[in-house]
């Protein structure tokens, strides 16, 4: 799914990475177009020798021979089919690592085009794989052959087939250029459409308890409207374009009939032939008719297949070997001249923050809301891409390390935390293979094994979506476990005690008073300032500018005076 730079060069890198489908397809469509051949050539000899000779052996020996044929072509037909099945299935296979992968750093890193839901784009082009019109454009290579066979029966019938194709596909290339633009556009704001209703449900809550539900209800409605004009409008054009095909079509068969007509007249062409034509060329217009009137699905189709193919991969390339950066952690962190800039034109968020910390530092991140802390703890994690600057583990930089080393050197509890749907114990064992033994010993560093405990099924409580059925302390304390579940060596956390009680607090604050005994390197956004009594270090933000920065002693007596 890496980005080539043009639609063709997207069409081919796909075939070519599942060619082994299309050398079987293409093989079984020459046997499928081949026995095509027998309908017309049937209708010839019954209307030249059958009808003329008056012998009844001859029709039912042709007859079942054709039949046979047929099944034939059934059956060739079905394994097409089930070919493009395969590969329907083979495509999502290729790309839903990268799907899902993308998807969750659309979010995290606030993309522009996070609105496009990568899924659906996969899924519109996977299910059009199995659509007619699939097979439609895998047969329009043999329009030409099916012309040039009616040429053999007579140049006149075979100029009147090839400019009634010509002026078929001039019709639908109009529509496809007519109707480009449109389906590009109703996807990406189908997609707006989706992501705000995503949005509204995630923020369920909020919208009754201050009684937003109708003003947002109202926007939604505004969007799904906007968009169904839009529809209306393509629909319109493509209704517009499929009658046109059909009435050509139509327009083109009688023509047919009648040239072949006058030349059967004139003694030059069998009246057979004019027959046999006829069904060949429905054969040759068939694709070409079946993608003009689908043009609306496959517009859709290929527009998300190229919003697809533009996006990066994200096969890990990060490839370092364990023995040669993760064996031997020494726990400093550097943070060299990092910006962040969003907006159009580019506003800065983060203005050259730059600090070292070494193992065993708790680092306070503190100042005013909207100063950026969450923010620059997110770029010093790699969750956001810096616009300047870089940040280092142990003299690496941030864009070096795999997943990997994030799951089993870091640690991470997010401002805004959310449980995942599963069982307490594989919350905190992030999903991987649970360790029993590590899992209790997180949750009893973290200060909450006997809440967890107090649990109906214990650590097999499960977890609803987005952590429903358990308060946000208690979500919070499950979510500090997550963070040093595997003993990891960084901890990052935002605001980590936002939702803590009395006796939260006091295990939090244990945890980290254990946690630096051991040597961890802390970095902590915090708002109270009872945090700053586990802390040696202090960091000052305003504005997103790093104003102070030193031993908490140090800053704190700048402040004071």
């Amino acid at each position: 799914m890496s980005a080539p730079s043009s639609p063709h060069n997207h069409a081919m890198t796909f075939v070519l990475k599942h060619k082994r489908f299309f050398v079987h397809i293409f093989l079984v469509s020459i046997f499928v177009n081949t026995i095509a051949f027998v309908v017309p050539l049937h209708m010839l000899q019954v209307y030249d020798r059958v009808l003329t000779s008056g012998h009844v052996e001859t029709l039912v020996v042709i007859t079942g021979a054709v039949i046979f044929a047929l099944v034939f072509q059934a059956i060739f037909e079905s394994i097409r089919g089930r070919l493009f099945f395969g590969l329907s299935l083979s495509f999502e296979k290729s790309i839903q690592e990268d799907v899902f992968s993308l998807s969750i750093l659309q979010e995290s890193q606030k993309k522009q085009n996070r609105s496009l839901n990568l899924w659906n784009l996969a899924s519109t082009f996977k299910a059009f794989i199995t659509t007619p019109y699939m097979s439609a454009l895998i047969d329009l290579p043999w329009v030409p052959i099916y012309l040039l066979v009616i040429y053999f029966f007579h140049p006149i019938l075979g100029l009147t087939a090839t400019i009634s194709t010509f002026l078929m596909i001039v019709i639908a290339f109009i529509n496809y250029k007519v109707t480009k633009q449109q389906s590009e556009a109703f996807l990406k704001t189908n997609g707006e459409i989706r992501s705000y209703l995503d949005n509204a449900v995630i923020n369920a809550d909020a919208m009754v308890g201050l009684g937003m539900l109708p003003q947002v209800q109202a926007k939604w409605v505004s969007q799904v409207a906007d968009l169904n004009e839009k529809l209306t409008d393509h629909f319109s054009i493509a209704s517009f374009f499929s009658s046109i095909t059909k009435w050509f079509r139509l327009f083109v068969q009688v023509l047919m009939l009648s040239v072949g007509a006058y030349l059967v007249l004139k003694e030059e062409m069998s009246s057979g032939a004019i027959i046999a034509n006829s069904i060949m060329l429905s054969r040759a217009l068939g694709p070409i008719e079946a993608i003009s009137s689908g043009w609306k699905t496959i517009q859709e189709a290929f527009a998300s297949f190229r919003l697809l193919s533009s996006l990066p991969s994200m096969t890990d390339n990060k490839k370092v070997s364990k023995e040669a950066i993760y064996a031997d952690i020494d726990g400093e962190l550097l943070v060299d001249n990092l910006y962040y800039h969003i907006g159009q034109p580019p506003r800065p968020i983060i203005k050259g923050a730059k600090f070292k910390i070494a193992r065993g530092d708790v680092l306070a991140v503190v100042g005013p809301s909207g100063g950026g802390k969450s923010t620059l703890l997110k770029l010093m994690l790699g969750i956001l891409e810096p616009t300047g600057g870089m940040t280092k583990f142990d003299g690496s930089d941030i864009k070096a390390l795999s997943s990997n080393f994030y799951n089993e050197h870091m640690g991470y509890l997010p401002q805004q935390l959310m449980l995942f749907t599963g069982s307490v114990k594989e919350n905190i064992a992030r999903f991987n293979e649970v360790d029993d033994g590590k899992v209790v010993e997180a949750s009893k560093m973290a200060g909450c094994h006997d809440m967890i405990m107090q649990f109906p099924d214990g650590y097999e409580t499960l977890v609803g979506v987005n952590g429903s059925h358990l308060s946000l302390g208690q979500q919070q304390r499950i979510g500090l476990a997550r963070a040093i579940y595997q003993n990891p060596q960084y901890l990052f956390l935002d605001e980590p005690n936002s939702n803590l009680d009395g006796d939260g607090d006091k295990a939090f604050s244990d945890a980290i008073t254990a946690l630096a005994a051991q040597g961890k390197t802390i970095v902590i956004v915090a708002h109270r300032t009872t945090i700053l009594n586990l802390c040696n270090k202090m960091l000052l933000l305003k504005d997103g500018q790093q104003v102070m920065f030193g031993p908490k002693e140090e800053v704190l007596k700048k402040l004071n005076t």
